[in-house]
């Protein structure tokens, strides 16, 4: 029975980071006119950004400047490294649904562990 404990308080975190998140960026989006202001690292995004109809650049009239698109976040595209922006809303989002991801494997793992506990 504890065990089902563990499983449903994972899932309820997962749910609720995901809500989080949700909740951050469409405040934020709503707060800022429908668009999600975003951090400029260069001068070419900004040209990108105004035909962009779900992103504006960070300027400042923008609001609640903490939960834009201000996290940098590196990957490789085409053996170069990039850069996309985050928002914390995207950190929460994301971290649900890593947990979400990795909630069929909990059974597995009580399951391991209680088998070793059998043998041991």
């Amino acid at each position: 029975m504890h065990r089902l404990g563990q499983f449903f308080a994972v899932l309820l975190v997962s749910i609720g980071l995901q809500w989080l998140g949700a909740f951050s960026n469409h405040f934020v989006i709503a707060a800022n006119g429908g668009k999600m202001p975003v951090v400029v690292f260069s001068q070419g995004i900004e040209m990108t950004l105004t035909f962009d109809p779900e992103h504006t650049a960070l300027n400042l009239k923008t609001k609640y400047i903490p939960l834009c698109d201000i996290i940098p976040m590196p990957f490789l595209q085409n053996g170069n490294i990039a850069f996309e922006v985050l928002s914390i809303g995207d950190v929460s989002l994301d971290s649900g649904e890593m947990l979400f991801l990795v909630l069929p494997l909990l059974p597995f793992l009580f399951i391991w562990e209680w088998l070793r506990r059998k043998h041991a």
